[in-house]
């Protein structure tokens, strides 16, 4: 989730349209996204510090969100994010495809790396390689998508099974690192990063971006810098499905 900017309330701290709409959708779309993951309720106090608004420009908005379903208010407690939110949430959900956003940024990988960039899911005690782009003028492994390959010690497995909540209770709580193994007899190098959808508070497992190639490219100088893609690219796709963020490192 994208990180509320905290402004000083002064005369400057007054939103402004600066991409040609509406001022007062942007003040009710940043009053909206000034709650957070973990938020129950939040104050009209909190609200103006985490917005910069007035607190009598952010009763008019909230009277007007109410009334749309979008908050919910209660007296002794505060204001919460009402079902209308939930509602166009799901619709959203609803209509994320992974075909949207991974093959593009594999491509990207793949563009920045000139080695082999997949995307793997887990079923059931298995995992499968849903997409993968290859260069174009390098050798690589022969692994086929959908194909169903085993949990092993690949760079993906771990990942898989590192940040699954079914086999690990505190996978839902762990920082995300970067998987960098040894695979198929020592002839290639792996690694993988965990994407995360927005099911259980932004940590679902969605699958694992995973870079592969021949163990002589992979030395440290390119172990470093494909680590920090990979983990930028995973972020930008769980960004894309709702992920929580704040596991990533900052740089991501």
């Amino acid at each position: 989730m994208e990180k509320i900017i905290l402004r000083q309330r002064n005369s400057s701290a007054r939103p402004r349209s600066n991409v040609g709409g509406s001022a007062s959708v942007e003040r009710a779309l940043t009053l909206l996204r000034a709650f957070q993951m973990g938020d129950r309720y939040l104050t009209l106090a909190e609200l103006a510090v985490r917005t910069g608004f007035y607190k009598s420009s952010i009763l008019r908005l909230l009277k007007s969100l109410h009334a749309h379903g979008f908050i919910v208010i209660s007296a002794s407690v505060g204001y919460k994010l009402g079902p209308a939110a939930f509602y166009l949430g799901s619709i959203y959900r609803a209509s994320l495809d992974l075909g949207d956003i991974v093959p593009s940024r594999l491509q990207v990988i793949v563009d920045q790396t000139s080695e082999t960039a997949s995307f793997y899911v887990r079923h059931d005690i298995n995992r499968a390689c849903l997409y993968r782009i290859k260069p174009p003028t390098r050798l690589t492994d022969n692994i086929v998508p959908g194909v169903p390959l085993p949990l092993d010690e690949t760079a993906s497995s771990l990942i898989l099974k590192r940040y699954d909540p079914e086999l690990d209770q505190a996978a839902a709580h762990k920082r995300v690192e970067v998987a960098t193994v040894t695979e198929h007899a020592g002839e290639l190098a792996g690694l993988a990063v965990p994407v995360f959808g927005a099911g259980h508070g932004g940590s679902e497992l969605v699958g694992a971006l995973a870079l592969s190639g021949p163990k002589s490219r992979f030395n440290r100088e390119a172990l470093t810098r494909y680590k920090t893609l990979l983990l930028q690219e995973a972020a930008c796709i769980s960004r894309y499905l709702g992920g929580n963020l704040g596991r990533f490192p900052p740089e991501s």
